[in-house]
């Protein structure tokens, strides 16, 4: 029968892995103790699964190649950017396997995942990224997010429900799809934001995976300084200073996660990041994740023992 169970993270690099052959990489924009949750509804070469986090998050995403994912996000208000085009209310995204996107996800937000087989659905959607909205699409995510809670069943309907779910969700995604108003959508490639952010994330690492510094960059990729700033705010919602700041913190709390295995410490690991002063960096570090470095590396070391 279908497996429903669900899943909480307490950091990002955690709920990164959350989602099944997805490819994806987190960095937390907004300074919180992170929060999130997964449900799931496991059935053969389908899946469908409610994501929530508590904070503002970038994802670097590709989805399973050869898969078709119905991605519907919940909240009226929220305001996302995708491929750093905006995408406001609730809608329906309809995203097809191996693309590669770069979401900025506000705080609170709630996203309910349909990914599946291509060769499953029984007719072909739209190359790329596509966006739905109107009546079919609102009556489907309502069907959706009563389906996740009671997706167990009573132990007597699971043989009828092994059975027939899969087929009434395809029904379903059907009359999402051919019922919907498709609304216009550039590609990655018509969008000069996201193409030009796609080249700085390319180039964005020197020696041993650190950032460069924005003349660094700027230089490496032939953009000028006001360019590089428009692209990485355009595309982010923040600077690129904040943003070469937000990967230092992230590859710093990476390691301090890692640190009960290898041993290292906080110094080690804020000088490696470029952090000089080592109270400013516990002060940066603290305002974003709610928790001093020497806290993050005690848990680390208490689950180890």
């Amino acid at each position: 029968m279908p497996k429903a169970f669900a899943a909480e993270f307490f950091d990002a690099t955690e709920q990164e892995t959350a989602l099944p052959g997805w490819e994806q990489r987190f960095l937390q924009l907004g300074p919180n103790r992170y929060h999130g949750r997964v449900d799931y509804l496991v059935m053969p070469g389908i899946s469908v699964m409610r994501e929530r986090v508590n904070t503002t998050i970038a994802q670097t995403i590709m989805t399973p190649r050869d898969s078709v994912t119905f991605a519907f996000t919940v909240n009226d208000d929220a305001h996302w950017q995708i491929n750093a085009m905006p995408l406001c209310g609730v809608t329906c995204s309809v995203i097809t396997g191996g693309l590669e996107w770069v979401a900025v996800c506000p705080g609170g937000y709630d996203i309910v995942l349909v990914t599946m087989r291509a060769d499953q659905l029984g007719w072909e959607v739209r190359s790329g990224f596509n966006v739905l909205s109107g009546y079919a699409m609102k009556a489907c995510l309502h069907w959706l997010l009563g389906l996740l809670p009671n997706a167990a069943g009573p132990r007597e309907s699971a043989d009828e429900l092994t059975e027939l779910l899969p087929e009434i969700l395809i029904e379903q995604l059907a009359s999402l799809y051919f019922n919907s108003t498709q609304l216009e959508w550039p590609g990655p490639s018509t969008s000069p934001d996201y193409s030009a952010f796609r080249r700085l994330q390319a180039r964005m690492c020197g020696e041993g995976d650190m950032p460069l510094s924005i003349t660094a960059l700027a230089a490496d990729t032939g953009m000028t300084h006001q360019s590089l700033h428009d692209t990485v705010r355009n595309t982010l919602g923040i600077n690129a200073s904040v943003w070469l700041k937000q990967l230092r913190l992230d590859g710093a709390r990476r390691d301090l996660l890692q640190a009960g295995r290898t041993g290292r410490t906080v110094s080690e690991i804020a000088l490696q990041w470029r952090f000089w002063h080592l109270g400013r960096f516990a002060k940066y570090y603290s305002a974003q994740f709610h928790e001093t470095p020497s806290e993050t590396l005690r848990g680390t070391r208490l689950v180890r023992a």
